[in-house]
């Protein structure tokens, strides 16, 4: 397990830009961190990212893997709600140090909006 320092940036067509610079962990394949709405989870494999995003009114889960459709769920807290949703991957690119995701989110077999995630991560040193 390690300690790492995170910048994300999660846009869309539809609202502004959340950026983030925080610090995380990064254990194997599983970085967590939380932004200033959400805590975070992503599991990275070779070809495939799962993201999960929780705050105090929704559970996001969602896998992407590029140019494929992929179902997920939000869990609307306060409604005890299950919304299924789909994501369309146009783009997916896991490196050592950074995950790129381009994708549009589907609710009701409606397009919802099309995003941009971008998390770049390094070792944390302390000053």
């Amino acid at each position: 397990m390690a300690k790492i320092k995170i910048n994300s940036k999660i846009s869309s067509n539809n609202s502004k830009a959340l950026l983030t610079s925080c610090n995380g962990i990064k254990k194997d394949n599983l970085i967590t961190y939380k932004d200033s709405s959400a805590f975070i989870n992503i599991l990275l494999s070779k070809d495939s990212v799962f993201i999960k995003r929780e705050n105090e009114d929704f559970e996001l889960k969602l896998t992407f893997k590029e140019k494929q459709k992929c179902p997920g769920v939000c869990f609307m807290k306060s409604l005890n709600l299950n919304l299924d949703v789909m994501v369309n991957t146009r783009k997916l690119q896991v490196n050592d140090n950074n995950l790129f995701v381009e994708y549009e989110l589907y609710v009701k077999d409606e397009l919802s909006d099309v995003f941009v995630f971008k998390v770049e991560w390094s070792d944390f040193h302390e000053s």
